[in-house]
């Protein structure tokens, strides 16, 4: 789930609609030695979002 605020010059926060790149990943091997097996920028459009990744490990 995401959300986010908008803040007026007094702090008052009102929610504003998501419309924010983040970077979605899938990882493999240990913490220290991690390869990459799908890395891709999301554009995340709701509060609540899923998405299916399928990686051939």
């Amino acid at each position: 789930m995401t959300r986010k605020f908008q803040a007026d010059g007094n702090g008052v926060e009102t929610p504003a609609p998501p419309a924010d790149y983040i970077e979605i990943g899938v990882f493999t091997g240990n913490k220290d030695e991690e390869k990459p097996l799908y890395m891709k920028k999301e554009k995340i459009t709701q509060e609540h979002q899923t998405f299916t990744i399928l990686v051939d490990q």
